[in-house]
């Protein structure tokens, strides 16, 4: 929804809208093509006409696999640079929900952006070699945010990247460049 419809329609609290998406599939094992996750950050980027200095928080799909979770850190440090932006799987705090697990982190980054702060990744106490990110790990930290990126990969090779932008409780855009 819109922030237009949104105050058209009366309601009450806007936390934050849609302001970019994009989606892709990994190529087949094998393939001599690259991940997708890298290239459907940068559409999804594109689509809300951000660049990557414009995201102030990352929430990684954190699958719990060693090569997926490193194949995921390379794909954001490709796009981002190495500890650039803050990354949080704040799934580890209830557990892999499967299909639900995006929509918890869409809901998560919604909260985090009206309270600034950013949750933290449970029981990560270290980085595996290869992971050059920035990830909230013991405490949450606060942060003045006003946009987040949303990551979620399928079993299969399914990869999106949903980009969310703050807005002011009437609905309102938060931030002049965004």
């Amino acid at each position: 929804e819109g922030n237009r419809a949104h105050r058209e329609r009366g309601a009450a609290h806007s936390y934050g809208e849609v302001a970019g998406y994009a989606a892709g599939m990994d190529p087949r094992p094998g393939s001599p093509r690259p991940p997708a996750l890298a290239r459907v950050i940068r559409a999804a980027l594109a689509d809300a006409g951000l660049g990557p200095g414009d995201v102030d928080v990352v929430f990684a799909d954190a699958a719990g696999s060693p090569a997926d979770d490193l194949l995921e850190a390379r794909a954001i440090t490709e796009v981002f640079g190495a500890r650039a932006v803050p990354v949080t799987a704040p799934k580890t705090l209830v557990g892999r929900l499967y299909g639900g697990g995006a929509a918890l982190d869409v809901a998560t980054a919604l909260l985090a952006l009206r309270d600034g702060v950013i949750p933290h990744t449970a029981g990560t106490t270290r980085l595996a070699p290869g992971c050059d990110i920035d990830l909230v790990r013991s405490a949450p930290r606060e942060a003045a945010l006003t946009s987040a990126l949303v990551l979620a990969r399928g079993y299969g090779g399914f990869t999106s990247a949903l980009v969310l932008r703050k807005t002011e409780p009437d609905g309102t855009n938060q931030g002049a460049h965004r």
